[in-house]
């Protein structure tokens, strides 16, 4: 059973009658509570970054949520280069002799975002 579109956050009570020809035989019932998650998670925090290899690997604490953290946003000069559900991520397309800021936001799993974490600033 899914919910009715369209429905605001409650509780709703959910029956469910079997029946053995034709005379209900056992009856159940159950409260469901739905809720709506508007929390945003918290911003990633102390994100570095270490130019190695030809590549700039980027590295920030967790973000914590109430219902759970699903990924992580990753930015390049206020353009979105990538995601992960980790806590790291290379940039593998980094132009030599180039100066870029990066920073990463949250996303928890109702699509909630938080604010960006600190910026990094380095030249590949």
């Amino acid at each position: 059973m899914t919910s009715p579109t369209g429905t605001s956050t409650g509780s709703y009570s959910v029956q469910a009658k079997v029946f053995d020809n034709r005379v209900a035989v056992h009856t159940a019932s159950a409260s469901v509570t739905d809720v709506v998650d508007s929390t945003p998670p918290t911003a990633p925090t102390n994100l570095k970054a270490i130019v190695k290899a030809n590549k700039v690997q980027l590295s920030w604490g967790a973000a914590s949520d109430n219902v759970g953290v699903s990924s992580y946003a990753i930015w390049r000069s206020n353009v979105q280069i990538g995601s992960t559900t980790g806590t790291s991520y290379t940039d593998g397309s980094a132009r030599s002799g180039v100066t870029y800021t990066y920073y990463a936001v949250a996303r928890d799993k109702a699509g909630n975002v938080s604010a960006a974490s600190n910026s990094v600033t380095v030249k590949r």
